[in-house]
């Protein structure tokens, strides 16, 4: 079964390959933690065949005065070559030729830079500067390279981004589900304002991306998963609706299962009451799914709160 994680993976190789959208479909039927593996490795292979190069290069910038290497940079290498280089500096240097660099340049160079390789070197770059590169990434939409470098990011800088993304629901969604270390999403999480967690619902709801939204719940703790259950179940009736057809439709019921699990006994009671869930297919898929995944314990009070009609339907 395609899960929200393997169309995130697919989206990352296509993005490194430079291939259409979608083209990669196949992909689904591999493994996420083997489509990861084999994408990072495809991005070291790309970065050892020119690593001589950068590594000379490098060589050559470090016998020029910081100001004459950033104008190099810039007016000749531009920000491929210049993401190479830069990983292949001393740190401190390449943090002092970050300093001297537009913000502008900085955010085309960070589409080509891995943080695998360049985490010592964000740290040693000025906060502010961060800052502003983030800027340019979130208006030009590249939130697939802005979620690469959030493990690499320190708290106080990761803060200031996401006040920045503010409370668009959709960018914040696309920050979390590109997360490469999704361990991450717990501090990602726990920073968002209450505003920015609706604001990310409510995206879900308007973008019928509620399975992206409930993709990231497995990967919370315990109270951050019940914190985003319960919020989202205080939506409206329709965005409700929506939450539970749309997961049966896209067939992955695990995390909503795991949502429900999390709920307020209220919370719960008003989720069986949903019309989706007096609908006799749906009713029997999602009990055949809590039996499949072994959770008849964890959602033991959902089916005591079936009503006699429900469990007709169930036989």
């Amino acid at each position: 079964m395609t899960t929200m994680d393997h169309v995130a993976e697919q989206t990352k190789l296509e993005r490194l390959l430079q291939v259409e959208e979608g083209s990669l479909g196949f992909i689904a039927e591999q493994e996420v933690a083997a489509t990861r593996l084999f994408r990072q490795q495809l991005s070291e292979f790309y970065y050892q065949r020119h690593q001589d190069a950068f590594h000379r290069l490098a060589g050559l910038s470090k016998l020029l005065p910081i100001s004459a290497s950033a104008k190099l940079a810039m007016n000749l290498l531009g920000p491929v070559l210049a993401a190479g280089i830069a990983c292949e500096l001393p740190k401190d240097r390449a943090a002092k030729l970050a300093g001297r660099l537009p913000t502008d340049f900085l955010a085309k160079l960070s589409l080509h830079l891995e943080p695998s390789r360049a985490g010592s070197i964000i740290a040693a770059v000025d906060e502010d500067h961060i800052v502003e590169v983030a800027k340019h990434l979130i208006k030009q939409q590249e939130f697939i390279t802005l979620a690469s470098f959030v493990t690499v990011m320190s708290e106080s800088t990761l803060k200031r981004i996401m006040q920045q993304v503010g409370n668009d629901g959709l960018s914040l969604l696309k920050v979390g589900f590109y997360v490469e270390d999704k361990s991450a999403l717990n501090l990602l999480v726990q920073m968002l304002e209450q505003d920015q967690r609706k604001a990310l619902l409510d995206a879900a709801h308007e973008n019928d991306l509620w399975p992206a939204v409930l993709s990231l719940l497995p990967h919370l703790n315990e109270q951050l998963q019940a914190e985003m259950a319960n919020l989202a179940a205080e939506g409206s009736a329709d965005v409700r609706e929506n939450l539970v057809r749309s997961v049966a439709e896209q067939g992955d019921w695990y995390p909503l299962l795991l949502a429900l699990s999390r709920m307020t006994e209220e919370n719960l009671k008003n989720s069986v009451t949903l019309a989706a869930m007096h609908e006799e297919a749906l009713l029997r898929e999602c009990a055949a799914q809590i039996k499949a995944l072994e959770m008849e314990a964890a959602l033991s009070s959902f089916t005591e709160l079936l009503t006699d009609e429900q469990k007709a339907l169930l036989g």
